[in-house]
């Protein structure tokens, strides 16, 4: 595995990239270190711009990016930054990305599939880019960021700080921590200790992007608050349906700690109606249940590493 490389604060500058500024900012106030910005727009046939407004130093760039809503556009925007940074005479560029895109296919499941998170870390490894870190990557059957690449790339986690979070506001009546599926049992394994109990993991079969079947029969959840973890909500279906059971089950309160909420048309609903008393998101993709910022989750090794 490898390990994010040093670099000295004093010699390095930080490029928000579109897709979450704030977070870039708040990394770059956290760091003490200078921010060079940059002009966007669409030409008229959809080709992106770009323009750095600032002398590029030679020193260490870190591009911070989080790549939802238009992974493609802001996947080619890093790109384009990254190259012209290098060009331009930065001494090398760390990609930060609070979340990262096409993760989930790190297999090929049926005949013909492209494995996209290998096609993602091979056009990465084409720019510039010296070293990244990412957070909770969508990556089930490769078990380290680092196997898909050969420049050193750190998986950082925002669960501890969401499990901290948790306990911070909710008095937990004999807790238990649920991962909805067997891929979700990396991260129940981080919050289980912060909330100081165990976790079990569900099995899961999906038939489809939508549909899915799991099985209930691993636990009696009676008067217990469950602390269901995963790294993604999208439609919301997995949360739902094992919490609207667990509650059927005679569950006492249920809550969802999950690093990136991106909330489909009507997951927000499904999640409620089936009885999830509270939901706790970082801010790596922003919306209304975000309690937890994950800049000084990036932060802290870029500090640590001087």
């Amino acid at each position: 595995m490898f390990l994010f490389p040093p670099i000295q604060s004093s010699l390095m500058f930080l490029v928000p990239g579109s897709g979450n500024k704030p977070i870039g900012l708040e990394i770059a106030k956290q760091l003490n270190c200078s921010v060079i910005d940059f002009e966007t727009r669409r030409f008229p046939d959809g080709e992106r711009y770009i323009r750095l407004v600032n002398d590029v130093p030679h020193e260490t760039a870190i591009i911070t990016q989080s790549f939802y809503k238009d992974p493609d556009g802001l996947l080619v925007e890093y790109f384009f930054l990254t190259k012209t940074l290098f060009e331009l005479g930065a001494k090398a560029v760390v990609g930060a990305f609070p979340y990262m895109p096409y993760m989930r296919q790190d297999s090929r499941f049926k005949p013909g599939e492209t494995i996209s998170a290998r096609v993602m870390a091979s056009i990465i490894e084409s720019t510039a880019t010296s070293s990244i870190l990412a957070l909770d990557c969508h990556l089930h059957r490769i078990i380290n960021l680092s196997d898909l690449f050969n420049i050193p790339a750190d998986n950082l986690s925002a669960i501890p700080a969401l499990a901290e979070y948790l306990k911070s506001i909710h008095s937990l009546d004999d807790p238990i921590v649920v991962a909805p599926d067997v891929e979700a049992t990396q991260w129940a394994r981080l919050a289980a200790p912060i909330l100081g109990t165990e976790f079990i993991e569900m099995n899961k079969v999906r038939h489809g992007d939508t549909s899915i079947e799991t099985d209930f029969t691993k636990f009696d959840p009676s008067k217990r608050d469950i602390v269901i973890v995963d790294d993604i909500i999208s439609t919301g279906g997995t949360i739902a349906q094992v919490a609207g059971h667990l509650k059927q089950k005679g569950a006492n309160h249920v809550y969802a700690l999950i690093t990136h909420g991106l909330f489909a048309e009507g997951a927000y609903n499904r999640i409620r109606q089936a009885g999830v008393d509270d939901i706790i998101t970082s801010d790596s993709v922003p919306n209304r249940f975000s309690k937890v910022s994950v800049a000084s989750i990036f932060a802290r090794p870029l500090r640590m590493h001087q």
